[in-house]
């Protein structure tokens, strides 16, 4: 009984932030967008479009990354995931902050103060963050982190969107990436200690169609797909799913 009254908790959470006020398929309105990335990659495969799309209008895009991503790496080469970044993005204008705290075993404490100062140094309109939901624990605790760290900061202007790397998610929002596939491909090529041993390519492609049909567009060839809420929701949503 327990567990069928948290699910049901859970739903209510999700449906009453089914209503996002933005166009049918395109980004939030935001000046500054924060993305949160456990690592190198993760923001390309979830949202790589989306910056895209943001950078296209001139919006500030600031990408966070929370790992060194060591043990996702072939041998001993624990800053090859930093350089891979650099380099997928030397092309666009985006401000890259790398934390490297250790793969798998981020320390909360420590995380969430950079989290909290990067916040309220940058004054974000949008923060992308991994869907809570990940079975990945980077990916989870992340978000758990995060909606801790938006607890004590108190803004209520600030919008979460929530983004899928491995695992689907609960989506209210899509946005069309029909223009920017091609340049997300191509980002993601430079991540090649990973698509060396994990098909990324294809997942990115392979996601991407998937959710352009949900939108039953015919010119939408490829999207990618959020859960979206504002802080306060996402802080309800989160200590629901970490109880």
């Amino acid at each position: 009984m327990e567990r069928e009254v948290r699910s049901i908790s859970l739903i209510n959470i999700l449906e009453r932030n089914n209503s996002v006020k933005t166009s049918l398929t395109g980004v939030l309105p935001a000046e500054k967008v924060l993305v949160m990335a456990p690592h190198h990659d993760d923001e390309v495969v979830g949202c790589g479009g989306s910056i895209l799309r943001y950078l296209d209008i001139k919006t500030d895009v600031t990408i966070a990354y929370l790992t060194d991503g060591r043990y996702g790496v072939i041998g001993k080469n624990n800053d090859i995931r930093r350089k891979e970044a650099i380099e997928a993005w030397k092309d666009y204008l985006v401000e890259q902050v790398f934390w490297d705290f250790e793969d798998s075993h981020m320390d909360k404490d420590c995380v969430q103060k950079e989290m909290i100062k990067l916040i309220s140094d940058l004054s974000p309109d949008v923060i992308f963050v991994p869907w809570p939901l990940d079975r990945h624990i980077d990916h989870k605790m992340t978000g758990f982190y995060l909606a801790e760290a938006l607890e004590g900061l108190n803004n209520e202007n600030i919008m979460i969107c929530s983004y899928e790397v491995m695992y689907p998610l609960y989506a209210n929002k899509i946005v069309d990436i029909t223009n920017q596939i091609d340049n997300k491909l191509e980002i993601m090529s430079a991540y090649k200690s990973q698509i060396q041993y994990l098909n990324l390519e294809q997942l990115v492609k392979t996601i991407g169609l998937q959710r352009a049909y949900t939108t039953q567009l015919k010119s939408v060839k490829s999207a990618e797909a959020f859960f979206v809420c504002d802080y306060k929701g996402y802080v309800d949503f989160i200590k629901k799913v970490f109880s």
